[in-house]
């Protein structure tokens, strides 16, 4: 069967995972994020309470 021979696949998968483990992640860790985070948002608590009609 054909398509169990590893010979001319394997080079490639190889060469293919070389390239993303030395290539990729230092470019993509080279972005940097320039906006600065916000502050948490404080959540307002309503003074008024909802007058339920079942009281």
């Amino acid at each position: 069967m054909p398509q169990l021979d590893t010979n001319p696949w394997m080079p490639v998968y190889g060469i293919t995972w070389l390239i993303f483990l030395t290539q990729i992640p230092p470019k993509v860790m080279s972005h940097r994020n320039y906006t600065k985070p916000l502050p948490p948002l404080k959540a307002k608590t309503s003074e008024n309470s909802w007058n339920w009609p079942w009281h």
